[in-house]
């Protein structure tokens, strides 16, 4: 159940990022960055540009709220596999008291069989020896 969610979940975060990478290129003009280079001398000292703090912020919030629900989701699955085998155990542990019940009975009853064989043979064996 789990699975099928998971990968649809995290295809559409990778379509979101790729749509807001997009988005940030090209929301600086081109004639800037072409002005820019029309003033520098040197093309391989143009200077970093800064950092978008804000939408570094905005991105790291959506996969902060992202991996919440994501953790709130296997908590529940795990909460309710843990259910599952407690169920599970009790069951087991019912079924096996009572084959264990069963299986006494049946072993006295076979015990007491087989030692009644048991001393028949050797009641037998004895009357031999004695021939």
């Amino acid at each position: 159940m789990l699975d099928g969610w998971y990968c649809r979940s995290i295809a559409n975060m990778q379509a979101n990022e790729a749509a807001s990478a997009s988005n940030s290129v090209s929301a600086d003009p081109p004639h800037s960055r072409d002005s820019r280079k029309d003033y520098s001398s040197d093309s391989s000292s143009d200077p970093e540009p800064e950092p978008n703090y804000k939408v570094q912020y905005s991105t790291l919030k959506k996969k902060l709220k992202y991996l919440i629900y994501e953790n709130e989701c296997f908590q529940d699955a795990l909460r309710c596999s843990q259910k599952r085998l407690l169920k599970v155990s009790r069951d087991r542990s019912f079924l096996l008291d009572r084959l264990l019940q069963y299986e006494k009975h049946d072993s006295t009853t076979s015990d007491s069989e087989d030692t009644e064989s048991s001393d028949d043979a050797t009641y037998n064996h004895a009357e031999a020896m004695k021939r």
